[in-house]
């Protein structure tokens, strides 16, 4: 199985969205200081980047009707 393009770009977006939420949360849990620069810029960074991630992840997939599908299907067995 290969990868493609959008696949990639969509785990390295997802992985700096995810290591900017842990670093906002661990300022605002050691620091307390809720008006950090960084702090701020992990926080409001990460979200835009999860919203290109699934638009990667649509892009990869083709078909939009596809993804919807792949969301709303949901089988225990």
């Amino acid at each position: 199985m290969t990868w493609g393009v959008p696949i990639w770009f969509d785990l390295w977006l997802i992985g700096m969205a995810g290591g900017l939420g842990t670093t906002a949360f661990f300022l605002g849990l050691f620091t307390g200081d809720k008006d950090h620069k960084i702090y701020r810029f992990a926080l409001y960074a990460g979200f835009p980047m999860v919203i290109l991630s699934l638009l990667f992840l649509i892009t990869d997939l083709g078909n939009p009707l596809r993804f919807w599908h792949f969301i709303t299907q949901f089988k225990v067995t």
